[in-house]
């Protein structure tokens, strides 16, 4: 059904969306050097904005039911300037036509946004939410934009947008991400914790790497980095087979999806996957992203022996003084809401999730419902939630 709305179908509408850029879309995956030329004109995001993330995460995950819809924003005066660029999936699940960034769902990739030229973001997000109207607008019933950053400009202009032309907009909060900024020395990093999380890590420093018992291997190149990983999933799948379930590598997709991306970011030095052994005995595992300036913690896995040296702390406490060593000045801890990362000098960076659907009855139900259920849930998390106390 397509949108409804009047400024849809109006010349004035088109005519003041080619006055802020011109979409063209890629569909095919033939088409993904086209797409990366645009990538390499337009400001630079996290390794989960990469052609290398995306192509390994379609190539893994591509369903009959599925298009690819690379989109490329350029200048109106023809002259080939890349504006932004964002890749999006649609997909027919029970009827529902659904579009998605890629990279979102089980891949969880994090700061989700549209790459753009630096200045031009307020173009290249009208343009894109003109195109979802104009051109693409009778292929969707919804749009639903995963986990976007509060600090997130382009998609959220997306989603304004797309209200102000009529689409039906509910939001639904999540716990965003969580981030160290890191001082230049060690010294000064260890300062700024709480008097007691300091002493642990000091103490830590002392007894298991000071000492010997511990170290940390970090390992670069692509092949070994292959082999790292198979270590990093059969640690990941025990950790959280004692927890009830399998883990996310437990998915043959998600496991095909890092083989792919591993390989190809190794290549590129821009992951490293670190084991940390003790005893000689490899108990803990990190999948860490490198985009020169901060480093992503991905993933992990943890052995049952591990846990009672907290091994996930080890591994952890090593990433944090690497990094400040290498000259990095930020670890992500990326999204989820464990209070634990407080006690290390995170940040929390709050994240929501919109869904804009059509403005017809079924769309207006949809909303509805969602933003019923929002509110419920919100009210069961302030009456619920645990106090975060001190350590």
């Amino acid at each position: 059904m397509p949108w409804r709305k009047p400024i849809a179908t109006s010349r004035g509408a088109r005519a003041e969306s080619a006055l802020v850029g011109r979409v063209r879309a890629y569909r095919s995956r033939t088409d993904w050097s086209a797409f990366d030329d645009a990538l390499r004109q337009v400001a630079v995001a996290t390794p989960m904005q990469s052609r290398v993330w995306l192509e390994s995460c379609w190539s893994a995950y591509q369903q009959p039911a599925s298009q690819l819809l690379l989109a490329v924003v350029h200048d109106v005066d023809d002259s080939g300037l890349v504006l932004g660029a964002a890749a999006f999936t649609l997909h027919n699940s029970g009827g529902l036509r659904r579009i998605r960034l890629l990279g979102d769902g089980p891949a969880c990739s994090d700061h989700a946004t549209v790459r753009c030229r630096p200045g031009r973001e307020g173009a290249a997000a009208a343009a894109l939410a003109d195109w979802l109207v104009h051109d693409v607008g009778d292929l969707w019933d919804e749009v639903r934009l995963e986990a976007v950053d509060a600090d997130e400009i382009p998609l959220r202009a997306v989603v304004r947008r797309l209200g102000e032309h009529g689409g039906l907009v509910a939001c639904r909060e999540e716990p965003g991400t969580w981030g160290v900024d890191l001082p230049p020395t060690w010294e000064a990093y260890l300062e700024g914790l709480s008097k007691n999380h300091r002493k642990r890590c000091l103490r830590w420093q002392r007894e298991f790497f000071e000492s010997g018992v511990a170290s940390v291997q970090v390992i670069r190149e692509a092949g070994p980095c292959l082999e790292a990983l198979g270590t990093l999933c059969d640690l990941h799948a025990e950790r959280r087979n004692r927890l009830g379930d399998g883990g996310a590598f437990a998915s043959a997709e998600f496991r095909r999806f890092h083989q792919r991306a591993v390989d190809a970011l190794a290549e590129q030095g821009q992951v490293q996957m670190r084991l940390l052994s003790l005893g000689g005995r490899e108990v803990a595992a990190e999948y860490v992203l490198d985009d020169g300036r901060t480093l992503y913690a991905y993933q992990s896995g943890l052995a049952a022996e591990g846990e009672a040296v907290s091994a996930g702390s080890l591994s952890l406490l090593a990433l944090v003084h690497d990094a400040i060593q290498a000259g990095r000045r930020r670890v992500d801890l990326l999204r989820g809401g464990e209070f634990y990362k407080r006690h290390w000098g995170a940040t929390r960076l709050p994240a929501a999730t919109f869904v804009v659907r059509q403005p017809t009855l079924a769309g207006r139900f949809a909303v509805g419902w969602e933003t019923l259920c929002e509110s419920l849930r919100s009210r069961r998390s302030s009456t619920d939630s645990p106090p975060i106390g001190a350590d």
